[in-house]
């Protein structure tokens, strides 16, 4: 069974992603100051890169792949949104909760890169 939630949550995200991306490009002030610029295009190309992994394991029906996806999921919502506000409050560095996100992305690829083992040991 496909999981509803994950589907939607990852449309959310991708509507949220461009929406976010046009922002980054009209801020006030944000071009302005090139860290804060780079943060801010790191943040939405981590973000826009991941939905398309995301909507494929959403629409999978594998069990063990929905596990990861919620990881990646959360790990794209901590380093990219946490970018996202440290940029809407004027700050050019993002706070801890960005590599925090950072881990859980590399931990979810490598979950993935786990479970895609298994499921081809079972043939």
């Amino acid at each position: 069974m496909r999981s509803s939630l994950l589907l939607v949550l990852v449309a959310l995200l991708g509507a949220a992603g461009v929406i976010l991306a046009a922002v980054g490009a009209h801020l006030p002030g944000l071009a302005d100051d090139p860290l804060r610029y780079r943060s801010w295009q790191s943040a939405s190309l981590i973000h826009l890169v991941h939905v398309p992994v995301l909507l494929l394991l959403a629409l999978q029906d594998r069990s063990g792949w929905r596990a990861p996806a919620w990881a990646m999921l959360a790990g794209v919502l901590a380093f990219s949104g946490s970018i996202y506000a440290a940029g809407l409050v004027g700050q050019a560095r993002p706070g801890p909760i960005a590599p925090i996100g950072g881990m859980l992305l590399i931990g979810s690829w490598l979950w993935l890169a786990v479970a895609g083992w298994r499921a081809s040991a079972r043939g």
